[in-house]
């Protein structure tokens, strides 16, 4: 149980970057 949080709290950290990067490449081409 214990390994599997670790696992979502690093997808979650993951997805959250990639999101991050999403935005920043569309803000990107509107800048």
């Amino acid at each position: 149980v214990k390994k599997k949080s670790y696992v979502l709290a690093i997808v979650f950290v993951i997805i959250t970057i990639i999101i991050i990067l999403y935005f920043n490449s569309i803000f990107g081409f509107y800048a």
